[in-house]
């Protein structure tokens, strides 16, 4: 199973941390960047939609070495 890998985070000391913004965490990149570390076939994305044509809701899975992953909750576009 994957594991999350700790992120260091650097503070400036020209900016006070009330100012500053988290850091987009991009989840995509994240995973492809361990696969091609791993040495694993990179993974294969899918997107359904599970709801009316009128009221799309989606739901992404990804395939990563022959396991499933599906996002818990759907989302709207």
């Amino acid at each position: 199973m994957l594991q999350p890998q700790p992120q260091s985070t650097s503070t400036s000391a020209a900016q006070p941390s009330s100012s500053r913004l988290p850091e987009p965490v991009m989840h995509k990149n994240r995973l492809q960047e361990y696969t091609q570390r791993s040495g694993i076939q990179m993974p294969i994305y899918q997107t359904r939609n599970e709801g009316m044509q009128h009221a799309p809701k989606f739901r992404s899975i990804v395939e990563v070495d022959g396991c499933l992953y599906t996002s818990p909750n759907t989302f709207f576009a």
